[in-house]
């Protein structure tokens, strides 16, 4: 997947390109074929991080993308650590604070806690989201 991107570049135009291969990676998956969305996502993710950093926005969405489709997979402890990846992301001090992203993955990784039997993760997690 990634040789769809054309190489690291930088810049608005490269960034535009990585989100419209992420809503098709998503499209993929809402037609059924996770295992094909994961490995875009994987792809996406790598680009993402190489040029628009670690910590950026777009990282954190794929990041929290990808957790759902490893969910999705039945890869819990998978789609768990992808989480609290993509909310280091977002909590950290580079992150721009976008409160929707944060909420809605806190209430994700409150779920994926819930599947592993940590409730009472769970319930923190929940009133963590509901709090914001």
């Amino acid at each position: 997947a990634v040789r769809l991107y054309g190489g690291t570049q930088k810049g608005g135009d490269y960034m535009m390109t990585l989100r419209a291969m992420q809503d098709y990676a998503n499209t993929i998956g809402d037609l059924g074929n996770l295992e094909q969305k994961a490995k875009i996502l994987q792809g996406i993710l790598a680009e993402a991080s190489k040029c628009c950093g670690k910590n950026s926005e777009l990282t954190a969405k794929v990041l929290s993308d990808l957790a759902t489709t490893v969910g999705g997979l039945g890869d819990i402890k998978q789609q768990v650590a992808l989480l609290e990846r993509s909310l280091e992301v977002q909590t950290s001090k580079e992150y721009k604070h976008d409160s929707v992203l944060l909420a809605g993955t806190l209430g994700n990784l409150a779920c994926a806690y819930g599947r592993t039997g940590d409730f009472t993760k769970k319930v923190k997690l929940l009133q963590k989201a509901y709090s914001i």
